[in-house]
């Protein structure tokens, strides 16, 4: 009878040593310059297409020899689709604009996604953001207190979503 491997490398490869961690902390430090820079570009009439070239020559220009993954650039309706591919779309006024990318150092990944609003944010917006907002400092309340495992981490975070809004299944985790 063959033998299903994956939970048990998961759940060895599930703690990091310190030395990976400084891998993933280093990917995670670049990642976040490049945003730095990308938010600046935010200009009306920019489109998807723009930001997301422009997200990968500055990974370049940092060095880094491999993405951990396309970048994906999402405005309006296209955030709310996770693995959005980036069009000619253009930003326009009050959107929301969606960044999810990283990069590897050493085999170990950042994935880092980030939401904006480009001018007024609605009711809304504000509404959603900030549950999500409540719900991450939630999960950090947990991995500031000693909590090492992702899993329980992210279910934190869902629990509170579901009863905020109702959600039970949400796409993505919290990473």
């Amino acid at each position: 009878m063959p033998f299903y491997a994956l939970p048990v490398i998961q759940e060895l490869r599930a703690v990091k040593s310190a030395r990976e961690v400084a891998f993933i902390v280093r990917a995670q430090r670049t990642s976040e310059m490049v945003l730095n820079e990308v938010v600046r570009k935010l200009k009306l009439g920019v489109s998807e297409i723009q930001l997301a070239r422009f997200i990968v020559a500055r990974f370049k220009h940092y060095g880094v020899k491999a993405l951990a993954f396309e970048p994906i650039v999402a405005f309006g309706k296209g955030s709310a689709d996770i693995h959005h591919w980036a069009t000619k779309a253009r930003l326009k006024k009050n959107q929301v604009v969606m960044f999810d990318f990283g990069c590897t150092v050493n085999n170990f990944c950042s994935d880092m996604t980030r939401t904006f609003w480009f001018g007024e944010p609605t009711k809304k917006f504000k509404r959603v953001y900030g549950a999500v907002l409540t719900a991450q400092k939630k999960a950090l309340k947990l991995l500031i207190s000693g909590e090492k495992r992702a899993d329980k981490i992210d279910i934190s975070a869902r629990k509170f979503l579901h009863k905020k809004f109702g959600k039970s299944k949400f796409t993505h985790g919290l990473g």
